[in-house]
């Protein structure tokens, strides 16, 4: 009896060691996952919308004119700003939010 009871105490303190051992492991895993997407959200630089209009004259090789009171002040991911569709795709992306428009 005593043997049993002794095995089962063993068995016991190995499984609860094994379950803190692999619950702390997931735990770091899990903390790693959101520094990264943390990290990820952090590293979209923010351009005035200004500057990403000037660019896209100079990609586009076009003409881009605006009042600049209307945009001064407003900003863009870059990320989500150019990419290589077409100028007028970027052109909703980034003036959407703001409730602008653009016309040929």
């Amino acid at each position: 009896m005593k043997l049993n009871l002794l095995l089962t105490s063993k068995l016991a303190l190995t499984l609860t060691c094994w379950m803190l051992i692999n619950h702390s492991g997931w735990s770091q895993i899990m903390a790693m996952a959101q520094t990264n997407h943390q990290s990820e959200r952090t590293t979209q630089v923010e351009h005035s919308l200004k500057d990403v209009l000037n660019e896209l004259k100079d990609i586009y090789k076009v003409d881009i004119m605006y009042e600049r009171t209307v945009i001064e002040g407003l900003t863009v991911s870059h990320n989500a700003a150019i990419n290589a569709q077409k100028l007028e795709k970027n052109l909703e992306k980034i003036l959407n939010p703001f409730g602008l428009r653009y016309k040929k």
